[in-house]
């Protein structure tokens, strides 16, 4: 359960105080790096070839598929919100949706929210973070990809002070997925149909274990997010190469 999205029920009224006080919208920086590995013919055989990526690389991405094109400037990042409702895609999937992604430029002050924020419109998105335990995203207990289900299983810790409250948990799969074409969104139901989409000149899947971890106090909360795994890719120059890396999110309000 999100800690930050219930009032703690305790006996303890200075706990009850402080939790019932703590903002439940906490947005931070979101970066990404990995590998993108392709294999490639050569007079004896096949050779790996490696090629780094990073959040400028994603960042890159999204600039050339939204027009958008000074969120490859320097001083651009990648700002996600896991804890506030996503109205728009919530109205869309027909269950609360959690989570939020803009680009913004720390110089010029440009901000864009990478999904469409009307409810009066059909919803598109460039890039979300699905995750059961954390109920994070398009995430849903039935939910199916490639005939695959998809792993639920999450375990947590917590620890609760006069002062403080702690929590952290791991789960066994969450998905990242960035994607040139707007349309081509919630891999959980399309999977590659929506992943190798013609139109999907520039997309990627990182998928694994998740870790997540909250610091409550009377003034201040804090979060974190650290996803690693692997998934396909299909980016412009490489291919359809095998993606490995990580993600991370880090806020305090």
């Amino acid at each position: 359960m999100k800690l930050t999205k219930i009032v703690f029920c305790t006996a303890l009224l200075g706990v009850a105080v402080f939790a019932a006080s703590v903002a439940s919208a906490v947005p931070g920086y979101f970066t990404v790096s990995g590998t993108a590995t392709t294999d490639t013919p050569t007079t004896t055989g096949t050779k790996f070839e490696k090629h780094s990526f990073a959040t400028k690389d994603v960042l890159t991405i999204l600039a050339n598929a939204t027009g958008q094109f000074w969120i490859s400037n320097k001083n651009s990042h990648l700002l996600y919100d896991p804890d506030v409702t996503n109205t728009a895609a919530s109205a869309w999937y027909g269950k609360t949706v959690w989570g939020i992604f803009w680009a913004t430029n720390t110089t010029s002050h440009n901000y864009y929210r990478l999904d469409n924020p009307s409810t009066l419109s059909g919803y598109w998105s460039y890039i979300e973070l699905d995750y059961y335990g954390w109920s994070v995203g398009f995430w849903d207990p039935y939910q199916i990809v490639g005939d695959t289900p998809v792993g639920e299983n999450y375990a947590y810790s917590e620890v609760e002070t006069l002062t403080k409250d702690s929590f952290k948990e791991v789960g066994s799969d969450a998905i990242l997925y960035v994607h040139g074409d707007p349309t081509d969104f919630d891999y959980l139901d399309f999977g590659g149909n929506v992943l190798f989409d013609l139109n999907n000149t520039n997309a990627f899947v990182i998928r694994g274990p998740i870790s997540l971890s909250w610091s409550i106090t009377a003034s201040h909360t804090s979060e974190s997010i650290t996803l690693k795994g692997a998934g396909d890719g299909m980016l412009a120059g490489y291919g359809q190469p095998v993606m490995t890396g990580e993600a991370t999110y880090s806020g305090k309000d």
